[in-house]
């Protein structure tokens, strides 16, 4: 089983254009050199793991005090 599917991807792999290609092996590359940085990086210590997280999560409390201050509606609307 293990083996078929295997197969099956090498066969899409192989299928794809030589653009799509390029394109998914810069990605693998970048990925592989990437995601062990980030790991070290946010693993590194409680400070650098906060600061790091801080620039992609804003916590609760600062998303209630800018809702609050602008006198904006707490609740998510899917409206555009």
């Amino acid at each position: 089983m293990q083996t078929q599917v295997k197969t099956e991807a090498v066969g899409k792999v192989q299928s794809l254009s030589r653009g799509k290609k390029l394109v998914l092996m810069v990605f693998v590359i970048w990925a592989a050199q990437a995601i062990p940085k980030w790991t070290i990086a946010i693993t590194a210590d409680g400070e650098t793991a906060a600061k790091i997280v801080g620039i992609f999560i804003t916590p609760k409390y600062q998303q209630i005090m800018v809702n609050h201050s602008t006198g904006a509606s707490s609740e998510i609307s899917l409206d555009t």
